[in-house]
């Protein structure tokens, strides 16, 4: 079973996560380097069906791969670190990749971007009613004090933490706009006001 606690700060939000990941100091990393989703399917929030396609044949096979690629690319049963960039899943792709993740066998950290999203479809993805052996789903700022509008969208990522039979899933936020693209194509954007998500993504991955 994993731990997980939210440490709420006036800027950064901590997660301590009770998880052996690195043996000898090492940990294995999958950086999956997909292409840019075009405009269109960032401002509809449209499923990203490439993504989802290369991650459900990393962690379950199919698609000519008798088992998981990701066996033949790390053997064995160590933590692996799966990244995915920004905008790599839309919120309607979240089902599918947790059913892929879920059904891994070994202990796994997975980070992918998604967006744009109203932050009504993420508040409700919290709230949603999970059952036992379902993905718990937190939030990575405290939304009575921190929290998002209902109606204006996000840059936001999952953090899935991952061992046999107790996933979790963290969602955090951007905080700041890339001037060239979102503040200009997307200004109806949020963003998050107390952490910053490489200070999230350390703490996720470097606690033991």
């Amino acid at each position: 079973m994993v731990n997980l606690t939210n440490l709420f700060g006036e800027r950064v939000t901590t997660i301590n996560i009770d998880l052996e990941l690195t043996v000898e100091g090492k940990l294995h990393i999958c950086l999956a380097q997909l292409p840019i989703p075009q405009g269109d399917a960032i401002d509809a929030d449209a499923s990203r069906p490439l993504a989802v396609k290369a991650l459900t044949q990393l962690l379950v096979g199919g698609n000519g791969h008798a088992e998981p690629a990701l066996v033949e690319m790390v053997p064995g049963n160590e933590a692996i670190l799966i990244v995915l960039p920004e905008f790599a899943l839309s919120s309607c792709d979240w089902t599918a990749v947790d059913c892929a993740i879920r059904s891994v066998s070994r202990p796994l950290i997975v980070v992918a971007g998604f967006g744009a999203t109203s932050g009504g479809a993420v508040l409700d993805w919290a709230d949603a009613e999970t059952g036992q052996g379902d993905t718990s789903r937190r939030l990575a700022w405290n939304q009575a004090e921190n929290g998002i509008g209902r109606t204006r969208r996000v840059n936001g990522g999952w953090c899935w933490v991952h061992v046999p039979g107790d996933t979790h899933c963290i969602t955090y936020l951007k905080n700041v706009p890339e001037q060239n693209v979102e503040a200009v194509q997307l200004p109806d954007m949020q963003f998050g006001r107390t952490i910053e998500v490489a200070r999230f993504v350390c703490t996720v991955i470097g606690k033991r």
